[in-house]
């Protein structure tokens, strides 16, 4: 999934040195922080604004200097960080405010490579760019020359090589909740029902500076549905699958099979049921692995939620909801976006090479 809401030519902005902001202890006194600011770690906490009636998430960040603001879409599945450019030919001249100009930052560095990708699960959406480096700023503190570079090996590897961010939590809180947020090289307990449980990365890779990584996907071992609170149990997975946490996507695609089967017990209007369902992951070094339960509450949006598709009604006028959980149309992706990471504690860990899950404590 693309990492920003635009759909247009964007400019690819990579880390650079450091702004003119200052790298500070967070205000929170944040006592339950599992890891304390220590040499080379920041700790900065940033809100994450939920944008249900657009279906993605928002953070902001500064970039360039002179510095200019831009709410951007946090995604966990794109190593790639996108802003919208001034000359963008998909809306010149009447481009959505604010864009970027990279000859209005002093800071601006022309790679002078371009980009061109489509994204697994929308190939016919083509997203064209040019890469350049340029400072950015999150939560009041300066990253010190970080580069982002084409793939997500070598963006994860440069961020453990200045000790920056290598660790990130998410807690995005209950589907209405109007924020979360973005806890940047620390782990808060207080946002977890219980402990946190490990599952490895499957897609760890030899490099000659030792294990990487492509993407954040762990091997989800089993999911069940539990009818009603206390209710029989029946399994839904026929095989384990390879399932990518992506914070850039606001649903779950699936195998369609599986969507057949989460969508059966739905009545037609798709507004309302009591049952659940229930992810386990396979554990590190064969430990138990993390177990997260997903109302369904949480995965069917109310009426008139997102707001792209717009209204839907049946042809008797009905009021219809929508179901957060989509077909992969058997492209073999398999992703749980943000109706599953919404009750999830989700700890991204790229040092250790794993996530750590716990179920959300919502506010």
């Amino acid at each position: 999934m693309t990492s920003l809401v635009y759909s247009l030519i964007c400019t690819h902005i990579a880390l650079a040195q450091a702004m003119s902001l200052s790298t500070q202890e967070p205000v929170n006194n944040h006592e339950n922080f599992v890891h304390r600011h220590v040499k080379h770690r920041r700790i900065v906490e940033v809100p994450v604004y939920n944008r249900l009636d657009k279906q993605h998430l928002e953070i902001e960040l500064i970039v360039g200097n002179t510095p200019r603001k831009f709410s951007i879409m946090p995604d966990t599945g794109s190593p790639f960080t996108w802003v919208p450019s001034a000359s963008s030919q998909a809306c010149t001249p009447n481009c959505p405010l604010p864009v970027w100009n990279p000859n209005a930052s002093s800071t601006a560095v022309d790679i002078h490579a371009v980009f061109n990708a489509s994204y697994g699960l929308t190939p016919d959406i083509i997203m064209f760019g040019e890469f350049y480096n340029d400072t950015i700023g999150i939560g009041g503190v300066a990253l010190p020359q970080l580069i982002l570079r084409s793939s997500m090996s070598s963006t994860q590897s440069t961020m453990r090589k200045h000790g920056a961010f290598a660790l990130f939590s998410v807690w995005l809180n209950h589907q209405n909740a109007k924020e979360g947020t973005l806890l940047f090289g620390s782990v808060d307990k207080s946002k977890a029902h219980g402990g946190l449980k490990s599952a490895p990365l499957t897609s760890v890779v030899q490099t000659p500076n030792g294990n990487d990584f492509t993407e954040w996907s762990v091997n989800l071992a089993s999911l069940t549905r539990r009818a009603g609170q206390a209710g029989s149990e029946e399994p839904l997975l026929r095989t384990t699958q390879n399932a990518i946490l992506d914070t850039g996507s606001p649903n779950m695609y699936v195998p369609q099979y599986l969507y057949d089967a989460l969508a059966a017990p739905l009545n037609v209007t798709l507004c309302s049921s009591p049952d659940s369902l229930h992810f386990t992951f396979a554990g590190k070094d064969g430990s138990d692995g993390p177990q997260i339960r997903v109302l369904y509450s949480e995965i069917i949006y109310l009426f008139g939620m997102p707001a792209n598709p717009g209204e839907v009604r049946s042809e008797d006028g009905t009021e219809l909801c929508y179901l957060g959980v989509l077909s992969n149309n058997g492209s073999g992706i398999v992703l749980l976006g943000n109706t599953f990471i919404g009750s999830a504690y989700v700890v991204y860990d790229a040092d250790d090479l794993e996530l750590r899950m716990a179920q959300s404590r919502w506010a």
